[in-house]
Order: structure tokens, then C-alpha cells, then sequence
């Protein structure tokens, strides 16, 4: 059983590293196959269709960027405050690491936006993170923290997406963080 496991996660693996490499329409399951050293036949046996697969992945991948040990940084710090800084130099920093994800992201809603449960894996990843920066939020005493996480998160989104697409502005993210921060805490 645990080599099933392994194998698919294996295919998954090597499934989200090839989305985040290249388009969604120009990967194929042969090169998803090689990659991860199985047969073609073997990923059919685990998945559908490609799409099957790259819905599977790019929930994996989602996962992934917002677990990126959130929890255990978090439970290190000593006050309130501190866990806002994590959370927004975590999110800021995490996701400029995974542009290439962020594309494959934007890229599957083209294929997934009319298939819920997809959509509504990733809103769930999503809803857990706005639960932590909520929490954090009124753990400083900021005033309505539902409403004011919502906008933090939805801040930082727009931010990495400028940033990510206007890569010529040259943002000097460590001042961006901390004005984020003073927004949020001050």
C-alpha cells in the first residue's frame, strides 16, 4: 500500500513541477509520465485525465504555499504582533518564491472555473489561512479582524500580483513589508 502512495505522490509531484515549468496546454501526460518514472498506462491508473491530474497538482501546490511551516512559525513567536510580521513577511516572501505556481494557478482557473470542487478545494486552503490571520489579527487588538484579514490577504494578493507582473518596478519588499505591517499593527 505504501508504494501505491509513493507512486502517486510521486505523479503529483512530478505533475506540479511540470505545470509550474510550462503551460498547462503544452504538458503532456508522456512528459508528466517520464518525469516521474512511470509508464503512461501508470498515471492513468492513478488519474483520469490530464485535467484530473492537474486539478489534483495544483491543489497540492496550493497546500503547499500556504503550509510552508506557518503553524510552527507562528507557535515561536513570543507576541501578537510578531505572528502579523510572520504571516505577512510568510506570504510575501512565499509567494514570490512560487511565481511559477501562482501561474499555474491563474492558469487552471481557466479550465477549473466551472468545476466547484476544485474552486472549492482551493477556497478552502484559502479560508484556512484568512482563519489564522483573523485569529492573529485579534490577538493585537486590531478592530474587526474578520473584515481586516480579508483585506490584509486581499492587500498582499494584489501586491504579489503587481509585483510578479511588473517585475521592472523594483519593489524594495523589505520596505513594503513593514509598511504593511504599520498599517495592520500601529
Amino acid at each position: 500500500m505504501v508504494e501505491k502512495r509513493d507512486t502517486k505522490e510521486k505523479i503529483l509531484r512530478a505533475a506540479l513541477e511540470m505545470f509550474t515549468e510550462s503551460s498547462y496546454s503544452t504538458v503532456t501526460i508522456d512528459d508528466i509520465a517520464k518525469r516521474a518514472g512511470v509508464s503512461k498506462g501508470g498515471v492513468f491508473h492513478y488519474f483520469d485525465s490530464k485535467l484530473q491530474l492537474a486539478k489534483k497538482a495544483l491543489v497540492l501546490g496550493v497546500k503547499m504555499l500556504w503550509a510552508k511551516n506557518i503553524d510552527e512559525q507562528l507557535d515561536g513567536c513570543k507576541t501578537p504582533a510578531e505572528k502579523v510580521w510572520v504571516i505577512i513577511d510568510n506570504s510575501l516572501s512565499g509567494i514570490i518564491e512560487q511565481s511559477k505556481l501562482m501561474r499555474f494557478i491563474n492558469d487552471m482557473y481557466t479550465y477549473c472555473k466551472d468545476e466547484s470542487g476544485t474552486m472549492e478545494s482551493i477556497k478552502n486552503i484559502w479560508e484556512e489561512h484568512i482563519k489564522i490571520v483573523k485569529t492573529t489579527l485579534s490577538e493585537v487588538g486590531v478592530s474587526n479582524p474578520g473584515l481586516k484579514s480579508r483585506i490584509l490577504c486581499a492587500c498582499i494578493d494584489g501586491l504579489i500580483y503587481q509585483i510578479l507582473t511588473f517585475q521592472e518596478l523594483k519593489i524594495n519588499l523589505d520596505s513594503l513589508k513593514k509598511e504593511i505591517y504599520d498599517l495592520f499593527v500601529k
